[in-house]
């Protein structure tokens, strides 16, 4: 993924991370999105 090396990218990024969730998530659905959450974390850290 290299979303974070451009403007665009960053700031898609960057409106997602403002999502608020509206409905409780499955804990299989959590734990998938934790998963993500720190691959993104680390794309953006790079």
């Amino acid at each position: 993924m290299n979303m974070h090396e451009n403007p665009m990218g960053r700031d898609a990024l960057q409106a997602a991370s403002g999502i608020q969730p509206f409905e409780r998530l499955a804990a299989a659905d959590q734990d998938g999105l934790a998963e993500w959450r720190k691959t993104l974390a680390l794309a953006v850290a790079d």
